[in-house]
């Protein structure tokens, strides 16, 4: 498997990346928290846990789900992954999208992190699109759980990677949260 990822900082211009942050972290946005049985597979949690595997539940919020092998709507904040996905130039369409809040934990470190795992057995593009500058990486994995990157949130910047890359997120040491809106597009 090629274990490639590409990296694009300042993707969005100024104005949007301030309005996609500002609508996240407005009072009127819902947050629902999800522990990690509702994010990784029990697979995932039986086959990849290693001694930096450091669960901890998040908030999330559903903008689109797949059910019966179609995507649906869950929320009229939909338009932010839209506008994401419309300014990337890909031809690829979103299967599944979700913002994605971690707050601070006590017993992170820089080198712990939520369960590797991958996010759909079918092949895909996984993007994830950094809502504010946090701590916290995103680790990628090879096939043996070797960390083989760790990117740091960076408002605005956009990971785009193979979707059958193991990959996890980090909670935040020294920031108060870490956001992102994570993709899941067609190939």
């Amino acid at each position: 498997m090629n274990l490639s990822y590409k990296i694009i900082d300042n993707f969005l211009n100024k104005k949007e990346i301030e309005e996609i942050h500002q609508t996240i972290f407005s009072d009127n946005f819902a947050w629902y928290i999800a522990s990690h049985q509702h994010t990784v597979s029990s697979y995932d949690l039986k086959e990849n846990k290693d001694n930096n595997t450091l669960d901890y539940f998040q908030f999330c919020h559903i903008l689109y789900f797949l059910k019966d092998n179609q995507t649906l709507v869950n929320s009229d904040y939909h338009y932010l992954a839209d506008k994401i996905i419309s300014r990337s130039n890909l031809t690829n369409k979103i299967i599944r999208a979700k913002v994605n809040l971690q707050t601070q934990n006590k017993d992170a470190t820089l080198e712990t992190y939520n369960c590797p795992h991958i996010d759909m057995d079918e092949n895909h593009l996984a993007a994830i699109y950094y809502v504010n500058d946090s701590d916290g990486f995103t680790f990628l994995f090879d096939f043996d759980n070797n960390i083989v990157e760790k990117i740091i949130p960076k408002k605005g910047r956009l990971l785009l990677f193979d979707g059958r890359l193991k990959h996890a997120s980090g909670h935040p040491v020294h920031s108060l949260k870490r956001c992102v809106i994570n993709f899941n597009l067609t190939t």
